[in-house]
């Protein structure tokens, strides 16, 4: 998803994205923000005592 967002960035037109860069920085955060909830909750890695 990140990939296909990145892509969608890297080739659109440089004006598109300037008169859009509040929305497009939003998709960003969400799916970046997504992605650590996912994290979080699926791939918790438990500290090991030392």
């Amino acid at each position: 998803m990140l990939g296909q967002i990145r892509s969608q960035l890297e080739y659109r037109p440089i004006m598109d994205l300037l008169n859009d860069l509040s929305n497009q920085m939003d998709i960003v955060q969400a799916t970046s923000t997504a992605f650590e909830v996912i994290g979080d909750r699926y791939l918790l890695i438990s500290a090991v005592p030392t």
